[in-house]
């Protein structure tokens, strides 16, 4: 883990959004292919226009993990229509993730922007 850096080491080894929501108003998407690649699933719940949960689960590399960190800690409490417009670049300069790891923001960016949609 040494050639991370401190920020996707910080936010891989503490995640404070990693886990599962439950309920009926839970909204929850994934993206990725299991069994071939990293797979992130995101969940949200919105109440009153606001962003009040967000929680991720991921499998993959330590990127992916931490750009699924960063993203959850970006849109809580804030409107879908505010946190839309979060994309992979916002994700690759917050966390200066290598050109070869830019996948990673790519993979959570596809999952929130399926979560947008619904």
């Amino acid at each position: 883990m040494d050639f991370y850096n401190k920020i996707i080491t910080e936010l891989y080894r503490h995640p404070t959004h990693a886990g599962e929501l439950t309920g009926a108003d839970v909204r929850s998407t994934s993206a990725g292919n299991p069994g071939q690649s990293d797979v992130v699933q995101l969940q949200i719940i919105v109440k009153n226009d606001n962003i009040t949960q967000a929680c991720f689960k991921a499998h993959g590399a330590m990127t992916t993990i931490a750009a699924a960190e960063y993203l959850c800690q970006q849109i809580q409490n804030k409107t879908i229509q505010k946190a839309a417009n979060i994309g992979s670049q916002q994700i690759k300069i917050a966390l200066d993730l290598p050109a070869h790891h830019l996948s990673s923001a790519l993979l959570v960016t596809e999952a929130w922007q399926k979560l947008c949609q619904v």
